[in-house]
């Protein structure tokens, strides 16, 4: 976004090199239902790679999705990546360890000590984080 839509920013960006990676986060939505005028729950709609004959614009790409289903939400990750530049038992390890660090950062919100609110957890109001930082400090 800064490359593009900032002036100032954009000017400075464009004499570096063009990102290798590319990361899309979809957004969350409700796990599809197998009912009429739905999408099938086998879908791969939010997450359908372009046809695999076409160039890669990066190196590795990145989408991720959430749905929400009964048992809670599960994010779904899809990767492309340059099979000649990046074997797969790479990507697997890479993978492996970018579960374990959201497991880890999942694990941390869950602990009551790890912060407190944000604008975002309150969309219905207009504060700032200054705002709230100050009404839960004389909680």
């Amino acid at each position: 976004i800064l490359r593009h839509l900032n002036p100032d920013a954009g000017q400075q960006l464009a004499a570096l090199p063009q990102p290798q990676i590319a990361f899309n986060y979809l957004g969350r939505f409700p796990a599809p239902q197998d009912t009429d005028w739905a999408v099938a729950v086998d879908s791969q709609v939010l997450t359908a790679g372009a046809d695999n004959r076409m160039p890669l614009a990066h190196v590795l790409s990145v989408n991720a999705v959430t749905r929400d289903h009964a048992a809670g939400p599960q994010l779904t990750i899809t990767c492309t990546w340059a099979g000649e530049l990046l074997a797969e038992q790479e990507m697997r390890e890479l993978g492996d360890a970018w579960v374990t660090a959201l497991a880890a950062l999942a694990d941390h919100a869950h602990d009551p000590s790890a912060g407190g609110r944000t604008p975002s957890d309150m969309p219905l109001l207009e504060l700032s984080q200054s705002e709230i930082d100050e009404f839960e400090d004389e909680l």
